[in-house]
This record gives C-alpha cells, sequence and structure tokens, in this order.
C-alpha cells in the first residue's frame, strides 16, 4: 500500500466521519424545529451540509478507488516486465534455434547414413553370391547389411527425434508422467 492510498482511506473516513456528523446536526435540528427552536433555513442549510458531506464522501472513495485501480494496473506492468525479462533471460529463442540446428544436422546426418545402407543393399542383392558374413536381413524395421560381423541397420530419424525429446523431457520432470497431448501432433 502507497503513502497515497494510506493518505486517501483516511480522507475517505474523515468524509464518513463528517457525513455522520452532518446527518446527526441535521437530526437535531429537526427535533428543534418541531420545539420551534429553529427555522426552515436551518434545516436548509443542515440539508446542505449533509449533500455536501456526501458528495465529498463519494469523490474521496472514488478516488480511493481510481487510486486502488492504478495501484493494481502499476502491480500487473510491474510482473509484466519481471515476467519479460525472466522469458529473455530464459533464452527459449536462441535455445530452439540451436535446437532446429543440431536437429537439422542429426536428420541430415540419418539420411545420408540411410544412403550409405540403401546403396550397400542395392550392391549386395545384385551380386549371386555372397561371402560368408556378408548379406542383407530383411527386418520388420526395413533392411540392414551384415558385413562380416557387423550389421548396419537403417535408422528412422522421426522416432530418434520423439525417442531424445522425451527421454530429456524425463530427465527435466524426475519421473513425472510425459503427455504429448492433444495438441502434441
Amino acid at each position: 500500500m502507497t503513502e497515497l492510498s494510506r493518505h486517501l482511506q483516511k480522507s475517505t473516513a474523515a468524509a464518513q466521519e463528517d457525513l455522520e456528523d452532518a446527518r446527526a446536526s441535521l437530526e437535531a435540528v429537526l427535533e428543534k424545529i418541531t420545539e420551534g427552536q429553529a427555522t426552515e433555513q436551518d434545516l436548509e442549510v443542515a440539508e446542505r451540509r449533509v449533500r455536501f458531506c456526501e458528495a465529498r464522501l463519494e469523490g474521496a472513495r472514488r478516488r480511493e478507488a481510481e487510486e486502488a485501480e492504478e495501484e493494481r494496473l502499476r502491480a500487473i506492468e510491474d510482473l509484466a516486465g519481471r515476467t519479460k525479462e525472466r522469458v529473455e533471460a530464459a533464452g527459449v529463442q536462441k535455445a530452439r534455434r540451436g535446437a532446429e540446428r543440431a536437429l537439422e544436422r542429426y536428420v541430415s546426418a540419418c539420411m545420408a547414413h540411410n544412403e550409405a545402407v540403401d546403396e550397400t543393399v542395392g550392391e549386395l542383392l545384385s551380386q549371386q553370391d555372397l561371402l560368408q558374413g556378408y548379406g542383407v536381413d530383411m527386418g520388420r524395421d526395413g533392411h540392414s547389411v551384415v558385413l562380416g560381423t557387423e550389421s548396419i541397420t537403417r535408422v528412422r530419424p522421426m522416432i530418434g527425434v520423439r525417442d531424445m525429446g522425451l527421454a530429456v523431457l524425463g530427465r527435466h520432470l524426475r519421473g513425472g508422467y510425459i503427455s504429448l497431448g492433444d495438441d502434441a501432433y
């Protein structure tokens, strides 16, 4: 609460007290009129004072409400400023660009890998008699080449990207449930 807010609250309280006093004075004037001790002019003065105090109280309440709204707006603007600073400091856009470049390199490497496997498969399938230990393995995940003691399989970049993403999310969530949600696709 600002100093101005405190001052406005005091001003509103004082205006409320003045209104109560004015109403009490009006009641007293009405009693005096019935006793013949006050005139219509005294009544008009008392009524004017009540209307003045009511207007003053209404104005004080309006100023207090305006200040409260301005204080609320300042607090929201401060929150927005702090949020923008924190978002900038987090560096999501820069990290996203770096991740996109890394994904681009990963997918390009996968494509070059698959091209090499596909060419080797083509070569091996065109040969009549292959040496023992060399061949093509046609599995459910695609084909792979067997070159001696080593088997080289095609890679699937989409699955690789998904698995890496889920692994990273899993590390950050520390065992929490990962839902890809409706908006993930």
